[in-house]
């Protein structure tokens, strides 16, 4: 069986999160690498709003919670587990 993680955050504010468990090892590889491009997809998007100024304006406020959260987003992958 294996299990799919994914990290986020720093120091001490990071966590290591399950995502779920799978019998397949096909189906655990084609969702980390689904779960990597996406994240790098993301996070070359918000690029953009490093150093952005206004992020407490109202109408910015929405972008910056989902900006703060693409950020964080480290890595995924996936353990091999038995069951006893």
């Amino acid at each position: 069986m294996y299990v799919i993680k994914y990290s986020t955050g720093d120091y001490d504010s990071y966590c290591i999160c399950n995502i779920f468990v799978t019998n397949k090892k096909r189906t655990a590889t084609r969702y980390v690498t689904k779960f990597k491009k996406k994240i790098k997809k993301w996070k070359k998007y918000y690029k953009k709003y490093n150093g952005f100024d206004d992020w407490m304006l109202e109408k910015h406020f929405k972008k910056f919670d989902r900006w703060y959260k693409v950020m964080q987003l480290n890595t995924c992958w996936w353990e091999e587990i038995s069951k006893r």
